[in-house]
């Protein structure tokens, strides 16, 4: 009769649990789809409100490079060793190709066209520019804009992720969305007809499956992490810092001795692999001399940054206290003048370092939660390589080369607003307590 009664008790209690998690699911589904809703409202707004950039300009002429691949299938002409094709890798392009085509299977025609009239570069000095940007070319630049859109839910979605891994807090990540979508500096960047959405993207998604990789020690992850990190590379030459990364991350396991060796060489060798198969696989121009065609990219960027510091001295960031002063006042401090972003999450230099550094005391003390340190330790190597890396190569001075730096600064910050805030409350929360339970 006492095991009948133990049985029925302990059905009970398991009934309530599952309807307690049910409903707990039931919220989260149901704050998750408006979270969803509200970004693709505010991501689908900023398509046209953001004023049209130049740039936009050079990278609808460089759809044709989807033409040349998918169309023509022509992988070996001279055309793939021109300037246009050095300039950027080629991911980006054939995205933009491949969506506007299928929207208007006419528009390499009029892209041709509108070529011979007004010319590619010559464009950018024409007196007459603004005018055509917002007339003849603004239809094709905002086609161009409703594919980033989907790059940048996806990169939104990353961001909750990577906040909650590194806090446990559904609610503060599904914030951390939000706020991230309605930011105007980040849209302003971000839903440009250019590359910065896409290498954004497959960042964050390499992040997030590394972290998956380190918890879970399976390979599926990590080959995808590559796979991502590739994807990065072949969309912008900076992906290259991810990749930086995440061997730094390896090595340090192996110093740390939670594994062997061999463990750590064959984590950096599926990285290298695999990212750089990727590469090379969506890049023609590397097919005859991958090694050398690679050298020659970076190479090749590297020259054209000194042409624009020559060219644009304005923004010419010449020696590295140069870039570290104005790292710090785009990302920190609004006082600063010449920049951009007038700090990421506030307006005030005070208040963001107040919250980053609370942000960076919750996750060092977050280290002891088992279901958060390797999360939090992917997270500070892979923010502190960008830093690093991301400041000795800053040559100019332009709002998208801080993208990176930014996301990381945000997720540090909101998650020390976060931090004192569970902390004020948890005080206040004691207090009432011995309050109404006072010491006898």
């Amino acid at each position: 009769m006492n095991s009948l009664k133990r049985f029925a008790s302990r059905a009970v209690k398991s009934a309530h649990t599952i309807a307690y998690l049910s409903s707990k699911r039931a919220v989260q589904l149901f704050l998750g789809g408006i979270v969803v809703i509200v970004i693709s409202f505010a991501v689908r707004n900023s398509i046209s409100s953001v004023e049209l950039h130049n740039d936009e300009i050079s990278w609808f002429f460089h759809t044709q490079f989807f033409k040349q691949v998918f169309i023509t299938h022509d992988v070996t002409s001279s055309f793939w060793y021109s300037y246009e094709s050095y300039d950027h890798p080629h991911l980006s392009k054939y995205i933009f190709g491949g969506y506007m085509y299928l929207r208007y299977p006419s528009v390499f025609e009029i892209r041709n066209g509108l070529e011979k009239t007004y010319g590619r570069w010559s464009f950018y000095f024409n007196p007459e520019t603004p005018r055509i940007r917002s007339t003849v070319f603004a239809p094709y630049v905002y086609m161009m804009r409703e594919v980033n859109m989907f790059f940048v839910g996806g990169s939104c979605f990353f961001i909750g992720v990577i906040i909650f891994l590194l806090s446990r807090s559904f609610v503060l990540s599904s914030v951390g969305m939000l706020i991230f979508a309605f930011n105007p500096f980040f849209m302003s960047v971000m839903v440009r007809g250019t590359s910065d959405s896409h290498v954004t993207f497959f960042m964050l998604a390499s992040l997030v499956l590394y972290i998956r990789y380190g918890m879970k020690k399976r390979i599926v992850w990590l080959v995808l992490s590559s796979v991502c990190v590739g994807l990065a590379i072949s969309s912008k030459l900076t992906g290259v810092l991810v990749l930086y990364a995440y061997v730094v991350m390896a090595m340090l396991e192996w110093g740390n001795v939670r594994q062997r060796f061999g463990e750590t060489v064959r984590t950096v060798g599926i990285l290298v692999v695999v990212s750089a198969c990727t590469w090379i696989i969506l890049n023609p121009t590397l097919y005859i001399q991958p090694i050398a065609g690679t050298i020659h990219y970076f190479d090749f960027r590297y020259i054209q940054l000194g042409k624009l510091q020559h060219a644009f001295p304005g923004i010419s960031l010449d020696t590295i206290p140069a870039r570290i002063h104005t790292v710090y006042c785009t990302l920190i401090d609004p006082a600063c003048m010449g920049t951009f972003f007038r700090g990421v999450l506030f307006p005030n230099g005070l208040l963001n370092i107040l919250a980053g550094i609370a942000g960076v005391l919750y996750l060092v003390f977050g280290m002891k939660d088992r279901t958060r340190s390797y999360s939090i330790v992917s997270f500070g190597v892979y923010t502190t390589s960008i830093f690093v890396v991301s400041t000795m190569i800053l040559f100019i001075n332009s709002d998208r080369y801080y993208t990176p730096m930014q996301i990381s600064v945000f997720i540090v910050e909101l998650i020390g607003v976060y931090g004192m805030i569970t902390l004020v409350y948890s005080l206040i929360k004691q207090s009432f307590a011995q309050n109404q339970n006072p010491a006898r």
